[in-house]
């Protein structure tokens, strides 16, 4: 499969990424100093994708969150921790890939395509999202974390959840 993952990333160019949905909030008693406060992120697949062959596109969804100060964490479920904070970002990215012809793909390989190419190439839009989110709630939130195809520049803020 690698073969056949390092082929499709040579083949595939990127033609649409767009927000599907978004959910925010603030606790009112949250204070906007979040410095020494639990943070949390994750960024994963939201579905498998689909490959439409007759048209030569690969479109998939990744969700992207950010949560502040949740009253549930030790071995929770992501869900449960999320809807527990006092502050929650989550947006919902549709990606959209033109892929020339090759080898026949199976979903083992676009899927892989998609948590690896797609992880990253949501993740900048999520960023700026959060911190335009964050502004307009007078959150002084930390940047969210630059990440490169494999190691993170920093996850000091943030507690990363796969």
């Amino acid at each position: 499969m690698a073969n056949d993952l390092n082929e499709l990333v040579g083949k595939a160019e990127l033609n649409q990424i767009f927000q599907v949905s978004s959910v925010t909030w603030r606790a009112p008693s949250l204070s906007p100093d979040v410095k020494n406060v639990a943070k949390y992120m994750s960024n994963e697949l939201s579905g498998a994708p689909e490959f439409d062959e007759e048209n030569n596109i690969l479109i998939g969804q990744i969700r992207c969150r950010i949560w502040v100060a949740p009253e549930v964490t030790d071995d929770a479920a992501e869900d449960d921790s999320f809807s527990s904070a006092k502050m929650g970002i989550e947006a919902v990215y549709a990606l959209i890939f033109e892929v020339e012809p090759f080898s026949e793909l199976d979903v083992n390989c676009l899927t892989a395509f998609m948590k690896t190419i797609g992880r990253m190439t949501v993740w900048p839009y999520f960023r700026s999202f959060c911190a335009i989110v964050a502004n307009e709630a007078l959150m002084d939130l930390p940047p969210l974390p630059l990440k490169k195809a494999k190691f993170p520049i920093s996850n000091v803020d943030y507690k990363e959840l796969d």
